[in-house]
Formats: C-alpha cells, structure tokens, sequence
C-alpha cells in the first residue's frame, strides 16, 4: 500500500485502524465541487399545497435506521407550531411505517410529505430553506450536505462522519450532538424565526463550496499528494 485518499478525516481515522504499515499515507482530501453542477430551477410545490411564503425543511435519505429520520421526525414534535412549516423527505422506502406513525404525533401532520425515491433532488433543493442531516451513524460524507451547500442553503447536521468538518457552527450551518431530536428542533425554531441570517448562512455555505471544496483546490491537493508518494 502506497496510499489512500479519504473523502473526510472520519473516514481517514477509520481507515487507518485497518493499516498496517504507512498510516502516515493515509490522507483526508475533500472531494471537489463546483457551483454549475447543481444550480438548477426550483420545483413547483403546489402540488402539495406548498407556496413561496412556506417555510421548506428537506431530508434525503433511504429506510435505513442510521439515517436517523426517525429522529427528525420527533423533533417535528418540538416545533414551533406554525403552520407554515413542511418536512420534504426524499428517498426510497423513507415512508416506512414507524415514520408514519411518528409523523402523526407532530402538530400539522398533513405538513410532513413522504416523497419516496425522487430523480430531481437538486429541484427539491432549491426550493428549501434548510437540509437536514440527521444520520446517527455510518456516515461518511454525505452528499445532500454538499448539493444544500452548492444551492445556498443551510445544513443541520449531525456529528457523524465527516459533516462537522464541512459545515461550521453557527456560521454556514449548525451541526448538533447526535441523536437528539430537541437540539435538531431548536436549530429549526432558530432558522425560522431569523430569516436573514439564515439566508446568509446559505451564502457563507456557497462560498466554502467555490472556494474550500472547489475543484481546482481539490486537485492541487491530490496532486501534492501524489508527488509525495512519489518521491517516498
């Protein structure tokens, strides 16, 4: 083994425990993005009773329990209760029947929509103001975080898998203790009631996107990489 590239510094420490020899080699580089491969128009929500003047919360993610939908869907519970608040979850087998049962406990029910598999994403993106991450284990770095990112949208997200390390606190997003629905909600409640700063969070998210996680910044440290290697 002369080396591995890790997609998150999670993952990077995962990965290590299982090498014997050259650990020093086994690196983090965050996989490159740029902006035009996600800008894209907004998808038409009137179909669901959604207007422009809605408060749009997405989740994109499979029937697997790591993803910890579940959780989110308790922190629906914690809301503030206005009416104006949807959940979008997206993905295939997401409208499992404990989900369903969960999504009746929250105060505006008919609010939560179970999408299943969808092919345009990037459009239900575009029409949120926050993207949800809530997964509680096995993670490693999600794409959905990168597509709110690239779409100016803030993230909340969990401290599983590499998240943490693309999403900053308070600034381009909250990332919050795993498995705790009351924390997701009160990341919401806040988003919610300070619509400014939200949109400037989403900005800040961008801008890491074209800047930190571009992909000629990316390909000059994988190149860096190799030329190390190379002379080992």
């Amino acid at each position: 083994m002369n080396g591995i590239s890790c997609v998150a510094d999670k993952v990077r420490e995962d990965v290590a425990k299982q090498v014997w020899s050259n650990q020093h080699n086994v690196v983090a580089i965050h996989k490159g993005h740029n902006l035009s491969w996600y800008q894209t128009q907004a998808a038409d929500l009137s179909f669901l009773n959604i207007t422009a003047d809605d408060f749009v919360i997405i989740c994109v993610a499979n029937a697997r329990p790591s993803k910890g939908v579940h959780v989110l869907l308790e922190a629906m519970q914690y809301l503030v209760k206005k009416s104006n608040i949807h959940l979008l979850l997206a993905g295939r087998g997401i409208d499992t029947t404990v989900n369903q049962q969960l999504a009746q406990q929250a105060p505006y029910p008919n609010n939560i929509h179970f999408l299943g598999y969808r092919t345009d994403v990037p459009e239900l993106m575009a029409v949120a103001n926050v993207q949800i991450q809530p997964s509680v284990s096995g993670e490693g770095l999600p794409k959905t975080v990168i597509e709110a990112m690239a779409m100016a949208v803030p993230s909340i997200v969990t401290m599983t898998g590499g998240n943490a390390e693309i999403v900053e606190d308070g600034i381009s997003g909250f990332v919050v203790e795993t498995n705790n629905a009351h924390a997701i909600a009160d990341k919401i409640n806040y988003l919610y009631s300070h619509s400014t700063e939200a949109k400037n969070m989403g900005l800040k998210a961008q801008h890491y996107i074209t800047t930190t996680l571009s992909v000629e910044n990316t390909a000059q440290q994988h190149l860096a990489f190799f030329e190390r290697l190379l002379k080992q």
